[in-house]
């Protein structure tokens, strides 16, 4: 096919995937966004959602003054962006007297914070959904260019419903993101591969490498071992009027890759603005990859048995990222590929890439699978492309169950996923404690207040962040509700099995003791509400997030002389709802006691 075709403004499958991508990831839009009224409710439930407040604080650390704490975690390019998407909200505020005499702790010079953090978290979203699009349309032309309309759409559609995508899609987490700008990548190197390297094409595939890059940079993996090839592809191609030796038709392509890349990587990284913060972030990234800090997160040794574990932990969660009936259909596109169509198995490259990466690490997630599975939705519609079109009536009728049930698997999550975000716990138990709290009360939890259920401004609250705080602050504070609900980690953020077990329920900043206390009554409270809702299909088993954050168990007690004639309620010593399918075990604080460091 030509560009001109490929580019054909008739092409009406994007818009209808743009519909579809919203219809499926913008339910649950609004979870988790925070309710702003106090000083420890600014951050949104999610696990690194840097919206609404993270991108701010960057920006005031480049340009205003740098702060030692700073979080340099991430390299600078999607601070940027998701602040320069906040700027025009920002300038209104402004404007209309909303905000004044800005400063960096709460409520920031802000007149209404709630508002104001409910509608910058709303840009910051949509940043998210606009490059989840990217994702969807990237695979899509992908497809297209390597094997037709057909199987671009049914690529994108499959690429769509991931397991975790619909997730990911409505934070401010830059793993969607990052997705967003590799995936246009990948359909310039399905491009490439089709039609041949030019300056043009070469440019924009080493601007989205370097935006990639300069979000997050593990992305480097997916273009690691799969950009080199296309570069060899394009030198001996043997077109008969190019040589080694002419420029313009031989080298140009190659020195406009590199030059994109180099210039746009350096201004989304932020050199220009901020040289220093690049240095940190790359001198804490390099000290990421030390023996000692990986063994402080890695789930097995360094060993080949180790490594060896690593692989199949990868596939596992590669299982519960795409189910069974799409990875089968992968692996049937991939030998189809081998034997009709070998080119394209170049862009698997970019999943070995990222595997590669993966593999020294030794600890794994599932989310950390999605770069891997995205140019395996290729091969799945490349399988499907050539079953729907064979010529014997029984292939294509398998086909197309297979299609049915690789969807429909990945539907069900996906819905399973967008009704517990809409019908968190966290919801119920809010709109409980605004009617039975009264202005001056004060809630105790125990951890960071960061996945807290949304409270009025008159409501106080008494954080744990030790364990050994929390019966001295029940006994001395008496506070007049207590809320017990499970976190990932414990005060040294060592992760805890939050999936099963106590953990399921309560955090382990809340000793077992002090728990049991609570529940029978000898600390003069009662147990009188409980929070988590059912899921939507209770004969199915979606996969496990890597965190507990979506509709986690809430347990809410109240101070006996508060509790009028309620009920004392039996306590949950394991979560009610949880997803109970486990296939991976991941690493936690009882694993890293069963193995210490050894000696060196």
């Amino acid at each position: 096919m030509n560009t001109a075709h490929t580019h054909c403004t008739c092409d009406r499958l994007p818009l209808i995937l743009i519909v579809l991508t919203l219809a499926v990831y913008l339910p649950g839009f609004t979870w988790g966004i925070p309710h702003a009224t106090g000083a420890d409710r600014t951050h949104a439930w999610g696990n690194d959602d840097q919206v609404p407040l993270a991108p701010l604080a960057e920006m005031h650390n480049t340009f205003v003054v740098a702060k030692p704490d700073r979080n340099i975690a991430y390299p600078w390019f999607h601070y940027g962006l998701l602040a320069a998407a906040y700027s025009p909200y920002l300038v209104y505020l402004y404007f209309t007297g909303e905000i004044t005499s800005p400063t960096g702790v709460y409520p920031f010079g802000l007149n209404d914070p709630v508002t104001a953090f409910r509608h910058l978290s709303w840009i910051g979203r949509l940043v998210s959904h606009a490059l989840a699009i990217a994702v969807v349309l990237g695979m899509y032309y992908a497809g297209k260019h390597l094997w037709g309309r057909l199987a671009g759409f049914l690529a994108a559609v499959f690429t769509m419903l991931l397991f975790p995508m619909a997730y990911y899609a409505k934070l401010g987490n830059p793993d969607v993101p990052v997705l967003g700008w590799t995936c246009l990548g990948l359909a310039f190197c399905a491009l490439i591969i089709r039609e041949g390297l030019t300056s043009k094409r070469a440019a924009w595939l080493g601007a989205f490498m370097a935006i990639a890059a300069a979000t997050k940079d593990q992305s480097a993996g997916s273009f690691i071992l799969l950009a080199p090839p296309l570069l060899v592809m394009h030198l001996f191609s043997g077109r008969p009027d190019r040589t080694l030796l002419q420029y313009k038709n031989t080298w140009s392509p190659i020195v406009a890759n590199l030059l994109s890349f180099a210039v746009v990587y350096a201004i989304a990284s932020g050199i220009p603005v901020d040289p220093t913060r690049f240095a940190q972030h790359v001198s804490k990234t390099l000290m990421a990859g030390t023996t000692t800090k990986l063994y402080s997160i890695s789930r097995h040794p360094a060993t080949l048995a180790g490594y060896a574990h690593q692989a199949f932990d990868i596939f596992a969660y590669m299982i519960d990222v795409m189910g069974w009936p799409l990875l089968i259909m992968s692996f049937v596109g991939v030998a189809l590929a081998t034997v009709r169509d070998r080119k394209p198995l170049i862009i698997l490259l970019a999943s070995l890439g990222f595997f590669l990466i993966l593999l020294p690490v030794r600890f794994t997630r599932v989310h950390y699978s999605l770069p891997i599975a995205v140019p395996f939705t290729l091969f799945a519609a490349y399988a499907a492309c050539v079953g729907l079109q064979h010529r014997l009536k029984p292939i294509r009728a398998v086909t197309l169950i297979a299609i049915v049930c690789a969807v429909g698997g990945l539907l069900l999550n996906t819905l399973s996923l967008n009704h517990d975000m809409r019908h968190d716990a966290r919801y119920a138990a809010a709109d409980w404690l605004d009617q039975h709290t009264l202005p001056g009360d004060r809630l105790i939890y125990f951890g960071g207040g960061l996945q807290v259920p949304p409270l009025r401004e008159d409501v106080g609250t008494i954080p744990i962040y030790y364990r050994d705080e929390a019966r001295p602050a029940l006994v001395e504070q008496r506070p007049e509700f207590v809320l017990v609900m499970p976190l990932d980690f414990n005060e040294d953020r060592q992760r805890v099995e939050w999936r099963r077990g106590p953990h399921s329920v309560r955090s382990d900043y809340l000793p077992p003791d002090v728990f049991d206390d609570l529940a029978d009554g000898s600390l003069g409270y009662r147990l009188v509400a409980q929070f988590q809702s059912p899921p939507l299909f209770t004969w199915w088993d979606r996969p496990f997030l890597t965190y507990a954050t979506v509709n986690p168990p809430i347990q809410i007690f109240v101070r006996d002389d508060r509790a009028g004639d309620a009920p004392r309620l039996d306590p949950w010593r394991t979560a009610p709802y949880n997803p109970r399918h486990i296939r991976i075990r991941e690493r936690t604080v009882d694993w890293i006691q069963e193995n210490p460091l050894p000696q060196s």
